[in-house]
């Protein structure tokens, strides 16, 4: 039998609103900030003092001055943490599964200590890519163990716009444990020291 135009239409318009109810949240998930479960559900939405949790594009948008480490304990999907004008977080922000994307206009200060060994950046991304586009980052660790960097991937950094300015102890300021690190366009690195590691690592 064929199918007239306006009832391609109609099948295609149900088909979309049933794939957007079935699957709303593009991570599962829980969201603890200073060590308090503040989202349970990732497919749900939050907000508290200086962030605010989108559930349907699984943003972070952060503002203002938190305190504690951020954990995103995410079991599928990407992440992505908006910076829209100037926030400070005195703490780790850690994604243990998924790539990660800070993007946003404004300026993003974290400020890390840990003497935890399995603690390593003061952005960690546990399994997964960190992608940085437009927004200023200061991050420092000033952790004491030899793998604290002020950020650590497992998979690709790549940043192509924005400004990083890395703090470490350890005088790592990017590593990426199993990728490789990509840097390019109008992107700006400060501060950035070559880890004393071998391959497949990449660091600056």
């Amino acid at each position: 039998m064929r199918l007239t135009r306006g009832f391609k239409k109609t099948a295609l318009l149900l088909a979309l609103a049933a794939a957007s109810i079935g699957g709303a949240s593009a991570a599962t998930g829980s969201l603890s900030i200073g060590g308090t479960k503040v989202v349970a559900d990732l497919g749900a939405d939050g907000s508290g003092t200086g962030w605010t949790w989108t559930a349907s594009t699984a943003t972070l948008t952060l503002s203002g001055t938190i305190t504690g480490n951020i954990d995103i304990v995410n079991t599928a999907g990407d992440v992505t943490v908006t910076v829209p004008s100037a926030a400070t977080l005195s703490g780790q922000l850690r994604l243990n599964a998924g790539n990660l994307t800070l993007n946003g206009r404004g300026k993003l200060i974290v400020d890390y200590y840990s003497d935890n060994v399995a603690h390593m950046g003061a952005i960690d991304v546990r399994v997964g890519g960190l992608t940085v586009a437009d927004v200023t980052l200061d991050v420092t660790n000033t952790g004491i163990m030899v793998n604290h960097q002020a950020i650590w991937t497992s998979g690709d950094f790549r940043m192509a716009s924005g400004s990083l300015v890395t703090t470490s102890a350890r005088g790592i300021g990017v590593l990426s444990n199993n990728g490789s690190i990509y840097v390019s366009g109008t992107a700006s690195l400060t501060n950035l020291k070559t880890a004393d590691c071998c391959a497949p690592r990449a660091a600056l």
